[in-house]
């Protein structure tokens, strides 16, 4: 984490990280960079998502899978404080990631070692001295501490300076006049912005990266609770910006995005208490709803074309179901009372499926001791908070 060592204003800058100093990838770039030829197949780089690629970066400037007469990276103090292991489901039995007894994350834990097995076969094939531990380390040390956001080219000073000079010049010597020499000014502004701003926002780019020490920074995801990391094309600098003032001693926090306790426990390690982000998933919710209606003796028309228009998981969140699906309940339903009442049922069958009650699991949380290990405090919490999500929707919708 990192502390205030002196009292900060809101807008002073906490940490500033030049381009040059970081590890970043953009999404859609298909060429690896100049120093990884040879490293790794371009066939290999194109099919690794931007973790993948981040990892290989990483894993390069730490010297692994390549010739120790290469020069040392400049990265050396920052890799030598980045963590040796984490504590992810990756890691965990089979047996243990099914304690979560939560399915969606259960199913994405296995198709997130499916997914990376298969990439590191493929870099392995490319170069052998890369192992498996080192790889699967790199991948959650870019998963887990790499931001993202839209692309950007720096902006070139020294183009702007240049130009301005030669304005400068030919207007004095008489070789433009004022208003040509304007016009052009302008031209060349508006194609340097043009090029370093515009055009990758209109292509959808987005970039990945890791910036040593704003990696440090712990996450808060409480509404105002969190620093705002930026991107100053001009200065070519990544900058942690203070939203609020910090006393000396207070930690300061950034915000990793809106994740959901699945992303943080799959992929950081930890569990968010209250976390205002997460949500609990619900696989094919109109078979699970058609059930709900048939026990209550409800009718609800139109389930099977809902279920065909709308594929994906369901989510509810601290807040409840999303307007628009809670819309088309009341439709559904004939009634906006008729469909709390078959959501409120749909979901205290959720909650008694566990095979540990929420009070249970309150129970065995609180009681656990210092020596108790990580995982089994993460497997409760997790449990925990999910559960809680539920009870706290049912209440709402009972009332």
């Amino acid at each position: 984490g990192v502390k205030a060592v002196s009292p900060i204003s809101s807008g002073d800058v906490l940490l500033s990280v030049p381009v040059g100093a970081v590890l970043r990838v953009v999404g859609g770039n298909s060429r690896p960079p100049s120093k990884l030829q040879g490293y790794v197949s371009d066939e290999t780089w194109c099919d690794a998502q931007w973790w993948g690629q981040l990892a290989l970066l990483l894993l390069w400037e730490k010297g692994v899978g390549r010739a120790k007469s290469i020069q040392p990276s400049s990265m050396a103090s920052w890799i030598e404080m980045l963590p040796e292991d984490m504590n992810t489901p990756l890691h965990w039995t089979e047996a243990q990631v099914e304690e979560l007894q939560y399915q969606p994350l259960v199913t994405k834990c296995i198709r997130q070692r499916t997914a990376w097995k298969v990439l590191f076969k493929q870099v392995q094939k490319d170069n052998a001295q890369i192992c498996q531990d080192d790889f699967y380390l790199a991948c959650e040390m870019a998963r887990s501490r790499a931001f993202s956001g839209p692309f950007v080219n720096r902006l070139p000073k020294d183009q702007i300076f240049l130009t301005g000079l030669l304005v400068a010049v030919s207007t004095q010597l008489n070789i433009l006049d004022a208003t040509k020499a304007a016009i052009g000014t302008a031209l060349v502004l508006l194609w340097v912005v043009g090029n370093a701003l515009v055009v990758p926002r209109i292509f959808g780019l987005t970039h990945y990266v890791m910036a040593p020490m704003i990696d440090m920074v712990n996450h808060n995801g409480m509404p105002g609770g969190a620093a705002g990391v930026t991107y100053q094309a001009l200065q070519a600098t990544f900058e942690v910006l203070s939203t609020k003032p910090y006393s000396k001693g207070d930690q300061v926090f950034i915000s990793y995005g809106e994740r959901s306790n699945d992303q943080l426990l799959q992929y950081y390690g930890f569990v968010e208490a209250d976390n205002a982000n997460d949500v609990y998933e619900f696989e094919n919710i109109a078979r699970r709803l058609a059930d709900a209606c048939s026990k209550l003796s409800i009718t609800a028309v139109g389930l099977d074309g809902y279920a065909s228009s709308n594929p994906a998981p369901t989510l509810l969140a601290p807040t409840g179901f999303d307007p628009t699906f809670m819309s088309d309940m009341d439709k559904m339903c004939s009634g906006e009372a008729q469909a709390r009442k078959v959501l409120s049922s749909l979901l205290q069958e959720e909650l008694g499926k566990y095979a540990t009650s929420l009070e249970a699991d309150e129970r065995a949380f609180e009681a656990l001791s210092k020596s108790s290990d990580a995982r089994t405090a993460l497997t409760l919490m997790l449990r925990v908070e999910k559960k809680r999500l539920l009870a706290k929707n049912i209440a709402t919708l009972s009332r």
